[in-house]
C-alpha cells in the first residue's frame, strides 16, 4: 500500500470500503469533514478505521517445469518436422511465450489496476535437470494450490495451442468450473481481444487439472497455434497489443464485480 496515495474520502467512501471483506488493510485515519451547523460550515476530525481493499491475481505461465528426467516445454514448433524436438531444430515453445506473455502481463495488469497484488507460479525457464530434486517437480495441482495460497482473487492460466494443420488458428478461453462467473470473465477477455476477428476466438468448458481446486474464478487462455504463422506473430511481434486486451478485459470484469459487491 502506497500510502501518499491517499486521497480525502466521502461518508459514503469510507462506508463502501468498510463493507469489503477480503484482503484488506486496516488502516486508521482522521478524516477532516465538513459540517453545517446552525449555518456555520465547521471542520473537524473524526476517526475512522477503514479497510483498503486488494486485488490478487495469480498468473500461471503453462508447462516449464521438470516431468519425469525431461523438461515440459509444453508444445514446440520445430524447423525441420522430421527432426529432433530439442536443441537447435526448436524454432518456438510454448514455455517461452507463454512465460513472456505472462510477465507483460503481470505489468500491465500492475499499471491499469488501483491496489492489486500480482503473481507469478514460476518466473524462470528450467534448464538444469540435475539442479532440481523429485521434491521440487510440481505436478499441476501445485498451480492452483499457490494460487490457494496466495489468497488470491483470480487465477489466471497462459497456454498456447498447436495443431498438425498449420492452417487452424484461434485464440480461446477455457474454464474447468462452468460457473456463471467464469463464463463472464472470459466473455470479459474476448471482447476485448482485438487482434483476432469474432469468428476466431470464444470460450468453451474443458476439464483443467491446473484449474480444478482453486476456490474463486480461473480461466486458462490458449492464446493462439503455435503451429500457426499469423498466431505465433500476434504471440511475438504484437505481445504488448494482445496481452494489454487481455489485461483489459480482466480489469472490466472485474471493475463490473465490484459495483455488484458494492
Amino acid at each position: 500500500m502506497v500510502w501518499g496515495n491517499i486521497m480525502p474520502m466521502t461518508r459514503e467512501e469510507i462506508e463502501n470500503c468498510n463493507k469489503r471483506s477480503k484482503h484488506n488493510d486496516l488502516i486508521k485515519l482522521d478524516v477532516g469533514l465538513s459540517d453545517l451547523k446552525e449555518g456555520i460550515f465547521l471542520r473537524t476530525l473524526r476517526r475512522y478505521e477503514i479497510y483498503i481493499h486488494r486485488i490478487v491475481i495469480v498468473i500461471d505461465p503453462g508447462h516449464g517445469v521438470i516431468t519425469g528426467r525431461s523438461i515440459d516445454h509444453g508444445a514446440v514448433r520445430l524447423i525441420d518436422p522430421n527432426g529432433r524436438t530439442w536443441g537447435d531444430n526448436v524454432r518456438y515453445q510454448e514455455s517461452d511465450i507463454v512465460l513472456d506473455i505472462s510477465k507483460k502481463l503481470k505489468i500491465s495488469l500492475e499499471n491499469i489496476i488501483r491496489d492489486v497484488e500480482v503473481y507469478l507460479t514460476r518466473e524462470t525457464e528450467l534448464d538444469n535437470l540435475d539442479n532440481y530434486s523429485e521434491l521440487e517437480r510440481p505436478p499441476l495441482d501445485f498451480r492452483w494450490k499457490f494460487a490457494n495460497d496466495k489468497n488470491a482473487d483470480y487465477l489466471i492460466s497462459i497456454h498456447c495451442n498447436s495443431s498438425d494443420n498449420s492452417e487452424i488458428s484461434g485464440f480461446l478461453v477455457c474454464y474447468d468450473k462452468q460457473t456463471e462467473d467464469n463464463i463472464k470473465l472470459s466473455e470479459k477477455i474476448i471482447t476485448n481481444v482485438t487482434l483476432y476477428p469474432d469468428n476466431n476466438k470464444g470460450h468453451r468448458w474443458q476439464e483443467l487439472r491446473a484449474l480444478r481446486g482453486f476456490e474463486k474464478e480461473a480461466v486458462l487462455i490458449e492464446l493462439g497455434y503455435i503451429s500457426n504463422d499469423n498466431d505465433v506473430a500476434l504471440m511475438t511481434e504484437r505481445a504488448v497489443e494482445l496481452v494489454n486486451d487481455i489485461a483489459q478485459g480482466i480489469k472490466n470484469y472485474i471493475e463490473e464485480k465490484e459495483k455488484i459487491i458494492n
